[in-house]
């Protein structure tokens, strides 16, 4: 029987790859873990948690138990139509190209941009709904929901446009979908 040793490499200053449980003889790894060396925003892990190999990618929670927060901040026109603000971010698509994309306010607990909950939201226009996963087969990690009432003339930050409901509804963003679903389901 051969003996199992763990290798670390660095990918950068920060991110490194662990192979855990190296057993050289028969070429096989109990775990392979992908993480900053600071502990921040996720790690990923080659899981057999469900009896096979699964990667999972485990988002870093705060001393609540959470991974994040998506903020839905809506607003009524004087024609009693509803808009959501949206921000527009640099992400990486499922052809690993970088685009844009247009989603809900959100951040992760390590986020150096802070909280997207504007400072000064009033209690009464603020909802704090059901926590959600992102996409439970894959990214575990609870993300609490909000959804923010705001003056329809509040002004937009640079990188924020407003945008109706049924546009939203185009859109990509399948949590900040979620959070606007639950909202409505909420009020019946």
């Amino acid at each position: 029987m051969s003996q199992k040793k763990n290798l670390t490499l660095a990918i950068d200053a920060a991110w490194q790859v662990q192979l855990v449980g190296v057993d050289e003889e028969t070429g096989t790894v109990d775990d392979v873990v992908i993480d900053r060396k600071d502990r921040r925003f996720f790690k990923a892990i080659i899981t057999r948690a469900l009896g096979y190999c699964v990667p999972m990618f485990f988002e870093i929670l705060n001393s609540k138990n959470q991974a994040g927060n998506i903020c839905l901040l809506v607003r009524k026109n004087q024609q009693n139509k509803y808009f959501v603000v949206v921000e527009e971010k640099p992400f990486v698509n499922w052809k690993n190209e970088k685009t844009v994309c247009i989603r809900a306010c959100r951040s992760s607990i390590s986020s150096p941009e802070g909280s997207p909950i504007p400072a000064g939201s009033r209690k009464d226009d603020v909802y704090h709904l059901n926590p959600i996963e992102l996409n439970n087969m894959r990214i575990a990690g609870p993300v609490e929901c909000w959804v923010i009432l705001q003056p329809f003339d509040k002004p937009l930050e640079a990188n924020q446009k407003l945008i109706s409901f049924s546009e939203f509804a185009q859109t990509d963003d399948g949590p900040g979908q979620a959070v606007l679903g639950q909202f409505l389901l909420a009020q019946n």
